[in-house]
């Protein structure tokens, strides 16, 4: 490891237990900085404005009692690829090791307590790729502003720093799980807190920030994923894919699979195309059970996996050992190539789906896949603020699974009509704006959306070996601050209406004006259909709904249903 002496201002190179107590600085580089050669010529170095910072991070290292210091625009020779690799994959351990860290902010001016909290939180070291290491490596890291005027420790500013990073907390703790190695004992590893959360809370965390080359946003994750890796710059944004890849190989945690991005059809990797699409992913976590986890390999052309699965009407869901919240599990949905067998994921729903609490991963018969590790085209993936128009505003995702056979469903019929989508068997609850028009008294009804109730769809389910079971879907919305929140239910027409209604409904007839005012009340009342649904006669199908709705990228609000031939009929 080389340092910098803090008195000399010499380059001192040290290996394994000879490495003495060093600082270290962390900062975001700027035009001048200097390098490696450029520190051999004492003439011209001088007159680079990156040199102002290096020879300030001495003086503070040295007024408190540091003899070494550490600084990476200059310890480093880049011009040898084979020391940048080595000294990136060694990165995160020596700021580990690293007995103080140095967080020079020279974008926030003269420290000033009472009005110090919005520059520091708007910082462009919040920013940065590198910085994120550097923030969650050491035991002790210290703020200074531009002048060098301390502003505080990770300690004290720790809720201003979880505001400005997404980071929760517990994460910024300064107590690593195992004692700190000392430079006598170079061999002993800490492991730092934020090793502990899930793949997808720590992707979360960069996909708040940027760096200069896209390479570098995979590259500067290696310490935080406790992984090594070669560098190869050049390559783009299949830098994320084999950081991904070798995440692959070290760790079972399937939330690496959690993330949100708008598909096209010809993309359809489990693995996600930018670390951006992980914004929305910190609360992803593993499901920690006992049990033997299930390998899954990486080949040339693909992964291979093994995971439970679930039938939607022409498409799947696999269930992923992940929870959101520690409420329930999710899955992510998946097509089948018909010819070659192969899955690959569905453009929609492009985000995780909290599955209802009949979905268990664990026991569950698992089913063995082959999904392409790698997308198509990496340039044509694009961010989901540049997609295509909402397809609804609220509905339902139907899948077939517990207990049951797709095959014991034969057809869907929806009323209104044309709100089912086979491919990708989703439901349109709302919005019900193109179906203001004349019609019977009930579906007048549905298109009315008062206050609290926002639409309704009624489902006509036909049974293979005969049979047809209706099933209307609500939404209704409560206000909660400033906010509408949604609220899905459903209820069997059998729990209300005679066989005659029922079939009479499908015929255009109306209600009579004592079952309209019953289905009003269950359409605007979720506990009332609750109480219909439970005291009325059991119907073809069973039904089982999710905790909590979900939204897509295009900002549909999703809702996953799972129904079942019922057994006892």
């Amino acid at each position: 490891m080389r340092l910098i002496n803090t008195r000399t201002r010499a380059f001192e190179e040290f290996y394994g237990s000879k490495v003495p107590k060093y600082a270290i600085l962390s900062h975001t580089w700027g035009q001048e900085e200097v390098t490696f050669q450029d520190w051999a010529d004492p003439t011209s170095v001088i007159q680079k404005s990156g040199f102002t910072k290096i020879i300030e991070a001495c003086e503070q290292a040295r007024n408190d009692d540091y003899s070494y210091i550490w600084v990476d625009t200059n310890c480093i020779d880049k011009s040898s690829s084979a020391e940048l690799t080595e000294a990136i994959n060694s990165m995160f351990a020596w700021y580990s090791k690293a007995d103080i860290c140095y967080a020079y902010l020279s974008d926030v001016p003269t420290f000033k307590p009472i009005s110090y909290a919005k520059e520091f939180r708007q910082s462009r070291w919040f920013k940065r790729g590198w910085t994120l290491q550097e923030l969650l490596a050491p035991d002790c890291v210290v703020f200074y502003a531009a002048d060098w005027s301390r502003i505080g420790t990770r300690s004290t500013l720790v809720r201003d720093i979880a505001e400005a990073t997404g980071i929760g907390i517990r994460y910024l703790s300064s107590d690593p799980k195992t004692a700190t190695a000392t430079q006598e004992n170079w061999s002993e590893v800490r492991s730092p807190v934020c090793h502990e959360a899930s793949i997808a809370e720590r992707m979360s965390w960069l996909s708040r920030r940027e760096t200069t080359r896209i390479e570098d946003m995979a590259y500067c994750m290696l310490g935080i994923f406790v992984i090594h890796m070669p560098l190869v710059y050049g390559e783009g944004p299949r830098a994320f894919l084999r950081l991904q890849e070798e995440i692959l190989k070290t760790s079972d945690d399937h939330s690496l699979f959690c993330w949100s991005w708008a598909m096209s059809e010809n993309q359809g990797s489990l693995l996600a195309p930018r670390p951006h699409s992980f914004l929305e992913a910190s609360p992803y976590q593993r499901h920690k059970v006992d049990v033997k986890p299930s390998p899954y390999a990486i080949a040339n052309s693909g992964l291979s996996i093994r995971l439970p699965l679930i039938r939607c009407w022409s498409s799947y869901i696999a269930l992923l050992n992940v929870t959101l919240g520690g409420r329930g599990i999710v899955g992510i949905a998946l097509r089948k190539e018909a010819r070659t067998g192969v899955f690959t994921r569905a453009s929609y729903p492009d985000v995780p789906i909290p599955l209802t609490p009949s979905m268990v991963y664990h026991g569950s018969r698992l089913t063995d896949m082959f999904i392409p590790a790698r997308h198509a085209d990496l340039e044509s993936t694009r961010p989901p603020w540049l997609t295509s128009q909402a397809q609804c505003r609220a509905g339902a995702l139907l899948s077939f699974g517990h207990n049951s056979d797709r095959s014991e469903f034969s057809k869907i019929q929806t009323f209104p009509s044309i709100r089912f989508s086979q491919d990708d068997s989703t439901l349109v609850i709302c919005p019900m704006e193109h179906f203001q028009v004349p019609g019977p008294n009930w579906l007048r009804t549905m298109t009315q959306t008062n206050v609290g109730f926002a639409g309704a769809t009624i489902v006509e389910f036909t049974m293979t070996r005969g049979g047809t079971e209706m099933i209307v879907f609500a939404v209704t919305t409560t206000k909660r601050d400033s906010y509408l929140i949604p609220q899905w239910h459903y209820c069997e027409l059998a729990c209300f209406l005679s066989k005659s209604e029922i079939s009479g409904l499908g015929m255009g007839n109306p209600l009579s004006r004592e079952a309209l005012q019953t289905f009003e009340k269950i359409l605007s009342n979720p506990d009332y259909a609750t109480k219909v649904n439970d005291s009325g006669p059991e119907g073809l199908i069973s039904v089982q709904q999710a905790e909590s709705g979900f939204i897509t990228t295009d900002s549909s609000m999703l809702m996953h249903f799972d129904l079942c031939k019922n057994s006892n009929i």
